[in-house]
């Protein structure tokens, strides 16, 4: 369990710090794909900038500021979506955990589908690569880590 702050933060990958997660431009703001991507700026920047905000003690949504979405986790191995849903819905609560090694780096699961953890798919490092959700790997996986940045500071 995490004691992170509610608020808005922007989530880093931690095996390439120069992207983000970013919710990708469509033309169905109910049904959008979380993506890899460069960091914006000015008015794109909301495309990246996420509120966690708690739900139970353990528990978070992870809002999409850009339209009020909540991140929303799959099983079928095709990216998280940021979709409309119900408070009640499982699939769109989250728990986020210390990596545990001092680096500051979070792993985030699914309420959900327990054992699995946010992931860049394959640990690709390019724009437009897939997030999606996976078995949480004890190996230290990197693109299974993030990190969250405020705003303001990213």
């Amino acid at each position: 369990m995490s004691d992170l702050e509610p608020g808005a933060y922007i989530i880093v990958p931690r095996h390439v710090s120069n992207k983000r997660l970013d919710v990708d431009d469509v033309t169905d703001p109910d049904n959008v794909e979380l993506q890899l991507y460069e960091p914006l700026t000015d008015r794109e920047k909301a495309d990246q900038v996420f509120v966690f905000a708690k739900c139970t003690e353990s528990q978070y949504f992870i809002i999409s500021i850009k339209n009020g979405t909540y991140l929303t986790a799959t099983d079928d191995g095709k990216p998280i979506t940021a979709t409309v849903s119900s408070p009640m819905n499982k699939r769109i609560r989250w728990r986020i955990h210390p990596v545990g090694d001092g680096s500051g780096a979070f792993y985030i699961s699914s309420v959900a589908f327990p054992g699995k953890v946010i992931d860049v798919a394959g640990g690709a490092t390019d724009n437009h690569a897939d997030i999606i959700i996976y078995d949480h790997k004890d190996d230290g996986s990197e693109n299974q880590q993030f990190f969250l940045t405020h705003p303001n500071n990213a």
